[in-house]
């Protein structure tokens, strides 16, 4: 057996990683510096219930993917690389987690449930819009198949450099019209990230679940024969809480003998190759194969006190636990855009009914806005999950906010990396100051690529590290 590949991590990442290279036959050392598994996609246990943080559903479709792709192509470096991979990761998963097919998910706007355009493709939701608003769009959707869009037509954004240089708005005006955009993805965006569309390059608009309709296919929604696109299909496991994967893989890292766990944190790490590790327990460890699926900052730290610090615009995340009786649900759904700009609130998912479990109690999530909440002055969580069940009943999707068995209310701060050119280019001068020092190193998870830490990502960035490394006798 060859020497051991040491991963510093405990994302989904380093855990795939660690056991694709463990069933090749090497020796893994996985140093885990927090005390649970998986990061993100782990979930909550609250009050005997496993939440998840938000809509976290798989997706096992994309309309680039290739029938074998060798998982050692993959380039995080490529927006949305990991489309190329998606049965690969189903294959992955289903072997160890048990799913269904979530139904489609939908959106409220104007005090009106829809079929959802946001991430669901359901276009022709366009043509059951308000009356006021159904014509503007149509209009705009005309002028701008007359005139054209030129090189910011939506076809070219694998391809064209511009979108990675253009803001989303610049780009969703050009293809989608003025009413549509500033009526659905402008609050959209400003809720999750806080910012304006203006704010985030075009190329990243998914980061924000933002979409890119080519104008063409929008304005036939208003004709004889309109476009259909495949509806984007979400599977969950069968439990209803999408940190079961993480849960399974954590038993499969854990019971594995050829991997070994330390829980501990990497003080300092010497330059060269091997690398040498200073642990805070204490340890030392000597690896010639070494990766890092944590952020890449925290390596420069670890390796340099002098190195560059950059503080990358990021965006909290407000989360709301909600478990009620299911006769207390006032509207089917699964998951559910709330469009208005006026709530806080801009997604509810209910965990039971995207997997069907037929359970008496639900769990539902309500992802909101922080800084929404704060304007209006609140900001303590006792009134946030007052003005949230509020919200909840309002809309019409639960009965009295009273009614609820349990409600709590987290905030993730800087949880989620804003994508626009600044982050973009801190993040490239990290990566490039990585590469000077630990030309040899394996990046994955957070460090792996600007905006490329989505569980598709992560799941192939593991499998590759297995095909790389688990080969090296």
């Amino acid at each position: 057996m060859s020497g051991a590949v040491v991963i510093a991590g405990n994302n989904l990442a380093a855990m795939v990683a660690a056991q694709s290279i463990a069933a090749s036959g090497r020796e893994v050392t996985l140093v885990n510096p927090a005390p649970f598994w998986g990061g993100h996609f782990a979930g909550l246990e609250l009050e005997s219930r496993r939440f998840d943080p938000g809509m976290v559903l798989y997706e096992f479709s994309a309309f680039n993917s290739e029938e074998a792709p060798d998982v050692r192509s993959y380039d995080p470096e490529r927006r949305n690389d990991c489309g190329r991979f998606t049965r690969v990761v189903r294959d992955y998963v289903e072997r160890r987690v048990p799913t269904v097919a979530a139904p489609d998910p939908s959106m409220l706007i104007g005090g009106r449930m829809l079929p959802d355009l946001v991430i669901g493709n359901h276009i022709e939701s366009l043509a059951m819009l308000a009356g006021d608003t159904r014509d503007r769009v149509r209009t705009e959707l005309e002028e701008i198949c007359a005139s054209g869009t030129g090189p910011l037509h939506a076809s070219h954004k694998a391809r064209d450099k511009r979108f990675a240089s253009t803001d989303f708005a610049t780009v969703s005006l050009a293809n989608h019209g003025r009413t549509l955009h500033e009526t659905v993805f402008e609050p959209v965006c400003r809720k999750i990230l806080g910012v304006s569309c203006r704010d985030i390059l075009a190329l990243y608009h998914r980061v924000a679940w933002l979409p890119l309709y080519y104008p063409e296919t929008l304005l036939s929604q208003f004709g004889a024969t309109p476009q259909h696109l495949p509806a984007t299909q979400f599977h969950c496991p069968a439990e209803g809480s999408a940190g079961a994967l993480v849960r399974a893989l954590a038993q499969e890292v854990e019971t594995h003998p050829g991997i070994r766990i330390l829980r501990t944190a990497i003080r300092m790490i010497r330059t060269g190759t091997p690398a040498i590790l200073e642990l805070a327990d204490g340890g030392t460890i000597t690896t010639a194969d070494f990766v890092w699926a944590l952020d890449p900052g925290a390596l420069m730290a670890s390796a340099d006190v002098q190195a560059p610090h950059a503080e990358h615009a990021r965006a909290s995340i407000g989360l709301c636990f909600i478990a009620l009786a299911a006769e207390q649900l006032k509207f089917p759904l699964s998951s559910s855009f709330v469009i208005d700009a006026e709530r806080a609130i801009y997604r509810v998912t209910d965990q039971d009914a995207c997997a069907g479990t037929g359970a008496p109690e639900h769990r539902l999530v309500a992802e909101f806005s922080p800084s929404s909440l704060a304007s209006r002055g609140i900001t303590d969580a006792a009134g946030q999950q007052q003005a949230l069940l509020l919200e909840l009943a309002e809309l019409g999707l639960i009965g009295a906010p009273q009614s609820v068995a349990y409600c709590s209310v987290k905030t993730l701060k800087n949880a989620l990396m804003i994508p626009n050119s600044v982050n973009r280019d801190l993040f490239r001068r990290q990566q490039d100051w990585l590469h000077r020092h630990f030309p040899a190193i394996h990046l994955a998870g957070p460090s792996a690529g600007f905006a490329a830490a989505a569980m598709n990502d992560q799941i192939v960035q593991g499998l590759k590290l297995g095909a790389q490394l688990g080969n090296a006798a």
